[in-house]
């Protein structure tokens, strides 16, 4: 549901319902009003999480926040990864940085050890930098969420998120099934691609630049 989500602000913002100057108050008012809501959902209706990898998960719920949080203290001139279970950088700044947040809602919610049920976050806790703890939460959310099938099967793709899938196999006879499937999205994603003026305007770009790159070819006298 929060890949979902993000994917909804985008798709605003890919319509120009959002101006870039509203980017910083996307994440910082409107996701993190979110967050509440899922917080409030999980805590008063016990909610299970779908998928969790448990102690080996960097959550069991949310992903995006530890990342956007992570953003949001980069350039913090005191507060250092490290200093994520100290008690007093907790109580003065949990309501200002969403990281912050995110690790007391963990504390709250599980008993033990810190490093017991959040081994992950309590590694990360030791890297010097937050823009090194940002970027390889990036990575990590493009390996462990972007690139999982579980994942994006079940996600919907348009005109404006676009997808571009393999050629089906016309060989693979135990397969034709899911080959006859994927050949039924190809052809609705180009229907709703076709709809779409960036795509469209990629396309035209293409055709142009190979056009202009077909030029005859000559060899020199001595080449045989």
């Amino acid at each position: 549901h929060e890949l979902t989500f993000v994917c909804f602000l985008l798709i605003l913002a890919e319509l120009r319902l959002f101006k870039r100057t509203d980017f910083a108050a996307i994440v910082l008012r409107i996701f993190n009003r979110y967050l509440l809501l899922m917080r409030f959902i999980q805590t008063r209706y016990a909610l299970e999480p779908a998928g969790t990898k448990g102690v080996w998960g960097l959550d069991d719920y949310q992903f995006l926040s530890f990342y956007f949080g992570a953003a949001q203290l980069v350039d913090h001139a005191s507060i250092k990864p490290k200093d994520i279970l100290n008690e007093s950088v907790l109580q003065t700044y949990v309501p200002q940085y969403m990281y912050l947040s995110c690790v007391h809602f963990i504390v709250e919610m599980k008993t033990g050890p810190f490093a017991e049920h959040s081994p992950l976050l309590n590694d990360i806790s030791a890297v010097p930098l937050w823009s090194k703890v940002r970027s390889g939460l990036l990575k990590m959310y493009q390996d462990d969420v972007l690139k999982k099938l579980p994942v994006v099967q079940h996600f919907l793709f348009g005109s404006i998120i676009t997808i571009d899938l393999p050629a089906p196999d016309k060989n693979a006879d135990a397969d034709t099934e899911k080959a006859e499937i994927l050949k039924r999205k190809q052809a609705l994603i180009a229907k709703l691609n076709a709809k779409n003026p960036k795509v469209q305007q990629e396309a035209a770009q293409t055709a142009q630049n190979s056009k202009s790159n077909d030029m005859p070819v000559t060899k020199a006298p001595w080449a045989k």
